[in-house]
C-alpha cells in the first residue's frame, strides 16, 4: 500500500516539474518511454514501446508495481498520437495486445555508439583480453537479464542438455547471480 501511494505521489511530482519546464517553451511533441503521460493534453504524445512483457506475462509481473505499470501504459496508449517500437516483433505484439493500428507504429531499432563499440580489435589485444579473463575456449556471451521472460532458464537447460559445455563456455554479463 505504501509503494502504491509513493508511486502516485512521485507521478504527481513529475507532472508538476514537467509542467513548470514545459511552460517555459512551446513544445510541439512530448516523447516518453512505454508508460508515461504528457502533462499537457494539447501536445501530441509519442510513446516508445520496448516490449509488452508485462501484458504477455502477467503471472511473471504480478506485483502491485507491475499492475500500476500496466494501468499507466493503458492510459498512455489511449492518449498517444503515435508510437515507436524497437523491433518488428515488439510492434506486432503491441498492436495485437492493444488493438492499435500498425499504421500508427514506426519501428526504430536501438542504436549503438560506434565511437565506443565500433572498432576492430587487433589480434594481440584480443589475446591479451582472453588471457586476462581466462577465456581459453570458444564462448557464448549472454547479456540479457535473468528474469523468466528473458528465457535465461531455457538457455541454461538447452546449454546443459545439448552438451554445449563440452564445446564452449557460457559467460553471463550483467547483474551478479546473488542479487
Amino acid at each position: 500500500k505504501a509503494k502504491e501511494l509513493l508511486s502516485k505521489l512521485r507521478r504527481q511530482i513529475e507532472v508538476q516539474l514537467w509542467s513548470l519546464r514545459l511552460f517555459r517553451h512551446e513544445p510541439t511533441l512530448f516523447h516518453t518511454l512505454t508508460n508515461g503521460e504528457s502533462p499537457r493534453k494539447d501536445i501530441p504524445l509519442l510513446v516508445t514501446i520496448l516490449d509488452v512483457a508485462h501484458e504477455k506475462f502477467p503471472n511473471v509481473f504480478s506485483s502491485i508495481n507491475d499492475e500500476l505499470f500496466r494501468e499507466r501504459r493503458k492510459r498512455a496508449v489511449a492518449s498517444a498520437s503515435r508510437f515507436l517500437a524497437i523491433s518488428e516483433n515488439s510492434k506486432l505484439d503491441f498492436c495485437k495486445l492493444f488493438g492499435v493500428s500498425k499504421d500508427k507504429v514506426d519501428v526504430t531499432h536501438l542504436g549503438v555508439d560506434l565511437n565506443t563499440f565500433g572498432f576492430e580489435m587487433d589480434v594481440s589485444r584480443q589475446s591479451q583480453l582472453r588471457t586476462e579473463q581466462a577465456l581459453t575456449r570458444p564462448f557464448l556471451l549472454q547479456v540479457g537479464g535473468r528474469l523468466r521472460h528473458k528465457n535465461f532458464t531455457n538457455l541454461l537447460f538447452a546449454f546443459a542438455e545439448g552438451n554445449f559445455s563440452n564445446q564452449m563456455d557460457l559467460i553471463c554479463a550483467g547483474h551478479p547471480f546473488g542479487k
